[in-house]
């Protein structure tokens, strides 16, 4: 079936409704004008003669015709009649102006159309024009702008984020890919060679492992899991003791002081796995000697966990991306440090699956403070 267009649509209606009052107009005056005729009729005689009395000096009277019920029924009948072609030519004027002016009143909407017709995801960078206009129009080329915004930037970082996980993905079977071609050129590999491969295999395919593992956590819809209750303390007294042999590496001190808000309440592996992440982060880009300082709070009903390092620090434009997939923060954070980009990723998806929010706050030089709220 044929889709009628707006604008036919609207005429359609717009002529009903004319049509409608036209009608109930004519029938109003036909019924008032035959009404009064009628009375004019019914006070005189039928076929009768008014005699006019002659003026001084004239020597005959003056006979005049009196109006008789044939010609008001005659006058009515002719005033009908006129007032159905009015009924007629104003509907079809009528309907030709509102067609021709709701077509006006539609023009902007088929360019609107037109516009949007033509934007593909090849060209999302482009904008519809018409946003300044004071009207509606106006303000849904606006809103349409700010969409195609939205949509500009998600799938900008949908593009970077599969560029991501392709290299990541690329990197450890490059590399397990090379030693088996390496191993196949020698004839006869010593054990320690075997051994040297192995470990390579196997610390390659551990990468592939966490790396897949994490893009789980991060694709995970599950909003429902069973909620504990959490000690601070022993939480990031068991993530320091994993991350000991590190700490060590690099003369690191840390201090926990949770004791103004020591219980949170929460899933403790999803949440172990968030703090772990942070905790590590703040351990690997941190200065040799340097301190990492945990702290608990709440002010005004609100609930805060700070976890606090001595590292480079972030500068501030590049604050807002760091919880992205595969984010490096330039020349601190590079490939040396391990780990494929997704830890603060996971660990702001299992935050805010809490119910919970995330910032950070860094001072070059000085260090950088990871803040998270949580309301009581």
């Amino acid at each position: 079936m044929k889709t009628r267009s707006l604008c036919f649509r609207l005429t359609v209606i717009t002529a009903f409704i004319l049509f409608l009052c036209s009608v109930v107009l004519t029938l109003a005056a036909s019924y008032n004008a035959g009404k009064q005729l009628s009375a004019i009729a019914d006070s005189t005689a039928s076929d009768a003669t008014i005699v006019l009395t002659p003026m001084a000096g004239d020597d005959d009277p003056i006979y005049t015709p009196m109006v008789g019920p044939t010609t008001v029924m005659a006058a009515q009948r002719n005033f009908n009649l006129a007032g159905l072609v009015a009924l007629i030519v104003i509907s079809i004027l009528g309907t030709g102006a509102v067609f021709f002016s709701t077509r006006r009143a539609l023009q902007p909407i088929r360019n609107l159309g037109e516009q949007i017709a033509a934007i593909t995801e090849n060209n999302l960078d482009e904008r519809v024009s018409g946003g300044e206009r004071k009207d509606e129009i106006g303000m849904l080329c606006r809103s349409f702008n700010i969409m195609l915004e939205r949509l500009s930037n998600s799938f900008s970082m949908q593009k970077r984020f599969s560029a991501n996980v392709a290299h990541e993905l690329k990197t450890p079977l490059a590399t397990m890919q090379a030693s088996v071609q390496v191993m196949r050129l020698d004839q006869t590999p010593t054990p320690d060679e075997w051994e040297k491969m192995l470990d390579t295999v196997e610390r390659n395919t551990g990468r592939l492992r966490e790396i897949i593992e994490d893009l789980m956590r991060l694709c995970n819809e599950q909003e429902h899991f069973e909620i504990d209750e959490i000690a601070l303390s022993e939480l990031f007294s068991a993530i320091f003791t994993e991350l000991t042999p590190l700490l060590k590496e690099k003369h690191i001190q840390t201090e926990t002081d949770c004791a103004e808000y020591p219980v949170v309440m929460g899933n403790c592996g999803l949440l172990y796995r968030a703090f772990f992440n942070l905790v590590e982060n703040a351990v690997k880009y941190n200065r040799e000697g340097g301190s990492i300082t945990i702290s608990s709070s709440v002010k005004n009903n609100i609930g805060e966990i700070r976890i606090k390092d001595t590292g480079k620090g972030i500068p501030q434009e590049e604050l807002p991306l760091i919880f992205e997939p595969f984010y490096r923060v330039s020349k601190s954070r590079d490939r040396k440090t391990g780990g494929a980009g997704l830890g603060l990723s996971v660990a702001k998806t299992i935050i805010e699956r809490h119910g919970w929010s995330i910032t950070a706050e860094s001072v070059i030089e000085m260090g950088t403070e990871i803040v998270i709220h949580f309301y009581l």
